[in-house]
């Protein structure tokens, strides 16, 4: 039983890290959504 919470708790912790990398990267990928996406519709316009 010991052993389970301490596998608990790691997973937990990973998990919590994996949420705060996620957060950290989260402007990252937004941004370069954005720019994606300027930069699709501006290749459509030009392609019209």
């Amino acid at each position: 039983m010991v052993r389970q919470l301490v596998s608990g708790q790691s997973t937990s912790q990973r998990s919590k890290e994996a949420v705060i990398k996620m957060m950290a990267l989260l402007p990252y990928v937004s941004g370069a959504t954005a720019t994606a996406t300027a930069t699709a519709t501006a290749t459509a316009k030009v392609g019209r």
